[in-house]
């Protein structure tokens, strides 16, 4: 035979005053026989339910009437003072129905501040209590870290950072700043690799380039370094070699990343060509030239020399006509060496 039970709650009321001093009543036992529900009422509209003992505190709260409702609450207690009090809260149709996560050492759950929000759209707010959209983050003034950290630790290949899928016609991320200074966004790889890649088309008002040339990627049919000056090679269709021969009418640019002076923009990135070399076509570059006939100097015409993969400067305009590289911008007086050059193929 089933031995017949029953659930017992031992209840402490508290007068709710709205600060940190608080009458307390007598205990008393809620009992409920098996199957019933037990239920505590407050005698009046101003109790609480407060379940406390040395070091911690739980809070039922209630209060008709007004515009904060109905309440939770967690909360440390040493030596009677309360403090780091967490409490969900609901605020009722005056306030447009929402539901506050607060935290905060005030004795009044109220008035510790907001870390979250959710109305009763489902919008959610951090840092807000008037969410404007279905996820809004707002960080305080004078915090310097950052408002959203996404950490992958992932280790599956081809696994995706953060998803964001547009249905409409709208934008799937629109970004705006306020800043006259600090970039709208930021993306920055460490290591090799891209650090973005757009599938599509990609409109611009203004692209801005930190780079000094506009490069190429081409295969080549034998190794090359940053700074030589190369030529279409007649047996390989398609492919570039190291230039030989003065005034070589073949000349197609110079490879790019000479004295570290970084690669604007490259364009060829075919489907075999991903590790071929950036080849300038236009735009500033570090280019090896020999001035053992003539010194170099800034405005003077640069063409291909007999000393492979070197520029000298143009002597007969008749025959560099086809033949020149562009105009260089720094001088050589003799020897070989480095010259900046502004690449003109002509």
């Amino acid at each position: 035979m089933r031995r017949e039970t029953a659930a017992v709650l031992r209840v402490l009321p508290v007068l709710y005053l709205g600060c940190a001093t608080c009458l307390y009543g007598q205990a008393r036992d809620v009992v409920a026989e098996e199957g019933q529900r037990a239920t505590v009422r407050a005698a009046s509209a101003g109790e609480d339910l407060v379940v406390e003992d040395t070091q911690a505190a739980l809070g039922l709260y209630s209060r008709a009437g007004r515009w904060a409702g109905s309440a939770i609450s967690l909360w440390e207690v040493d030596d009677g003072v309360s403090s780091n009090k967490w409490s969900i809260w609901r605020s009722s149709t005056g306030s447009g129905g929402r539901l506050h996560f607060s935290f905060g050492s005030d004795p009044d759950h109220v008035q510790n501040p907001d870390v979250l929000t959710l109305d009763g759209t489902g919008r959610v707010g951090v840092g807000t209590t008037t969410p404007q959209a279905w996820l809004h983050l707002e960080v305080p003034p004078g915090v310097s870290e950052s408002g959203v950290r996404v950490l992958h630790k992932g280790t599956g290949n081809g696994a995706t950072f953060v998803t964001m899928d547009q249905t409409t016609q709208g934008h799937a991320l629109a970004v705006t700043s306020l800043s006259q200074v600090a970039a709208a966004a930021r993306i920055q790889k460490v290591g090799q690799g891209l650090a973005l890649e757009v599938l599509g088309t990609a409109a611009v008002d203004v692209l801005e380039i930190r780079g000094a040339d506009l490069a190429e990627r081409f295969p080549v049919s034998e190794p090359v370094t940053p700074g030589l000056v190369l030529a279409i090679d007649p047996r390989h269709p398609g492919q570039l070699r190291v230039a030989r021969g003065a005034y070589n009418r073949r000349v197609a640019g110079v490879v790019s990343g000479a004295n570290d002076l970084p690669t604007g923009a490259i364009l060829g990135h075919l489907a075999g060509s991903e590790r071929a070399p950036a080849v300038a076509l236009s735009g500033r570059v570090w280019v090896k030239c020999d001035a053992a006939g003539q010194p170099i100097r800034p405005g003077d015409l640069l063409t291909t020399s007999d000393l492979p993969g070197h520029a000298m400067k143009v002597t007969d305009h008749a025959l560099s006509r086809g033949a020149i590289l562009g105009k260089a911008m720094t001088s050589l007086e003799r020897g070989q060496g480095l010259v900046l050059a502004l690449v003109t193929l002509q």
